[in-house]
């Protein structure tokens, strides 16, 4: 029985230890892919960041839409079809467009507004993609800001769109 047990704990380590190599495999392929998109995009248009768990996020800098407004503006055109460049690098992950506000006005009303610009910049990208592939669109509203919202400055970072490419997981 003493034997069991510990057979039964060293199966375990072995699974868990095969486990971390897959996750290390793919994060690291994720960040040699991560130097193709910094090729794709000014740093004004994207930031390509790697999360810890190997989620790629797109972080599309340059589309801004207009104050209350879901409608892709024209000039954005161009770094969406760069954004459809990008998600042929990593063919195999599944696609979340992540649509965020500032904290000025009625929570409610932005929780919508992000809504609304996540499935504009989806629609956008289904509409163009070779390869047909699910897309999901998500609204954050004021939620996850990442800058202050107490400056003009901070308000407009907060104000975007993700592309997230979440890793494979187990």
């Amino acid at each position: 029985a003493q034997y069991e047990g510990t057979l039964a704990e060293v199966q375990a380590q072995a699974e868990e230890m095969k486990a971390l190599r897959e996750k290390l495999r793919i994060k690291r392929e994720a960040e040699a892919k991560i130097k193709q998109l910094a090729a794709l995009f000014s740093p004004d248009e994207a930031e390509i960041l790697l999360t810890p768990e190997a989620d790629v996020i797109v972080r599309l800098k340059g589309l801004h839409f207009r104050s209350g407004s879901a409608v892709i503006p024209p000039q954005g055109y161009a770094l969406l079809d760069k954004a459809l460049r990008a998600l042929a690098v990593f063919p195999d992950r599944k696609v979340r467009v992540e649509g965020h506000t500032d904290a000025i006005g009625d929570a409610a009303y932005n929780q919508k507004l992000s809504e609304r610009r996540a499935e504009a910049v989806r629609q956008y990208l289904l509409e163009r993609l070779e390869t047909p592939r699910e897309i999901e669109a998500v609204g954050y509203g004021e939620e996850r800001p990442i800058a202050t919202n107490e400056t003009a400055e901070g308000r407009r970072k907060n104000r975007r769109i993700d592309i997230v490419l979440p890793a494979p997981r187990r």
